[in-house]
């Protein structure tokens, strides 16, 4: 009888521990992914993409643009593309908001994938005024090329 008593009190065990487990399982596989952060923060969204192009090799590099809600302020990242990307040459990246010539911000150096973030000032809110771009960017041939964005992004 004691015997019988133990194997029901283990078979109700075992059951409530899969049962147990059982939910404690989709509770920690049903929950959402965090939100993933980007190059600037968590509260940055990717709003445009500008080429900047190579005569002999093609596009070299992108002029990511960002927005943030909360901080009202645009950030910057230049990506080296293709021949540049992995290549540890310079990468540069440069951003002011129009009316603050003054107040840039920049990342200027040799990397391997991109330069930045940088950002518009702090103390500027920037909804309703347009941000300002440039990069360079150095190929393998020891060619450098740059681009500009000037008054985009005035909303």
């Amino acid at each position: 009888m004691k015997a019988r008593m133990r194997a029901a009190l283990r078979r109700a065990a075992m059951a409530f521990l899969a049962v147990t487990l059982g939910a404690v399982s989709a509770i920690v596989f049903a929950a959402s992914p965090a939100a993933a952060v980007g190059p600037c923060g968590s509260s940055y969204s990717h709003i445009d993409r500008y080429a900047i192009n190579s005569a002999t090799q093609g596009t070299a590099a992108y002029m990511d643009l960002y927005w943030s809600d909360s901080a009202n302020r645009n950030c910057a990242v230049l990506n080296g593309t293709g021949k540049t990307y992995g290549f540890n040459g310079r990468k540069g990246i440069l951003i002011w908001a129009s009316g603050y010539y003054d107040q840039y911000d920049q990342d200027d150096r040799d990397y391997s994938y991109y330069a930045g973030p940088v950002y518009t000032p702090s103390g500027v809110n920037m909804s309703g005024r347009c941000v300002n771009l440039e990069g360079i960017v150095e190929l393998p041939n020891g060619e450098v090329v740059s681009g500009h964005r000037y008054g985009v992004h005035c909303n």
